[in-house]
């Protein structure tokens, strides 16, 4: 049986267990995706190994959120793979903490 897809704007997706959190992740991605039924979707690889990878993905997903569907309507972004909102050195870089605000 499938879980409903949150209402939105934003999911949070977390959890132990990396495999069962990308799936939950890439389910909402695609429900949210059909029912906007738009073309102008972002997938935005957030992965990061340092501070520097992590301000370049958030820097592309500023962009992604700041910039209007070609077509009209609505746009679902996925910011993938996140792994620098925990409290490692990456996120308690100033440059990382700024970028969230």
């Amino acid at each position: 049986m499938s879980k409903a897809l949150p209402e939105g704007p934003l999911a949070f997706v977390h959890g132990d267990d990396d495999f069962a959190v990308a799936q939950r992740a890439r389910q909402i991605y695609h429900g949210w995706c059909e029912a906007e039924g738009g073309e102008d979707n972002e997938i935005i690889e957030a992965h990061s190994a340092n501070a520097g990878e992590a301000v370049k993905a958030l820097g592309r997903l500023h962009e992604a959120i700041d910039t209007l569907p070609f077509f009209g309507g609505g746009k679902v972004v996925w910011f993938k793979d996140c792994n620098f909102l925990g409290d490692d050195r990456t996120a308690k870089v100033n440059d990382v903490s700024s970028g969230l605000a």
